[in-house]
């Protein structure tokens, strides 16, 4: 009788065990690689860790480049205009008009509608950000480019 007794408080100790033989190991391997992802997240932020990506020429930062500006001196921003026609040239204007038609409005982009939004970008760009800010309309809210654009 205590031989029946023993086996069974050793077969309730094994039940009441959190992780048997395999369960153990492989919660242990689960912590491991959980740590390793981690700490490859943290070396992810390292710029230096991508050089092998995009091989380049090593170029080390002038002291230009790295010398930052002091609050008390506010860097210059300058504009930059690129020269070019824009939308008071006659030509251009005629030559928009066309371009104008393949816009559909509410439809998705279409690259038939790309050359027409070039066209715009270089406009803007070979003029300043006064003169466009003064030939812009005033009476135009978002609300109307949605509803009617």
């Amino acid at each position: 009788m205590p031989q029946f007794k023993r086996e069974r408080f050793q077969r309730m100790a094994q039940d009441r065990m959190l992780f048997r033989g395999r369960e153990s190991f492989r919660l242990m391997s689960m912590l491991f690689l959980l740590a390793l992802i981690g700490m490859l997240i943290f070396q992810s932020k390292n710029p230096s860790m991508w050089t092998w990506l995009a091989p380049g020429p090593e170029s080390k930062p002038t002291a230009e480049v790295a010398e930052k500006p002091s609050l008390a001196e506010p860097a210059l921003w300058m504009e930059t205009i690129v020269p070019g026609p824009a939308d008071n040239d006659s030509e251009e204007a005629e030559a928009a008009k066309e371009e104008f038609q393949a816009i559909a409005d509410r439809q998705p982009l279409d690259i038939a509608e790309m050359p027409s939004y070039w066209r715009l970008m270089r406009w803007i760009r070979s003029v300043s950000f006064d003169e466009a800010a003064q030939r812009a309309r005033r009476d135009i809210l978002f609300t109307h480019l949605c509803d009617t654009p």
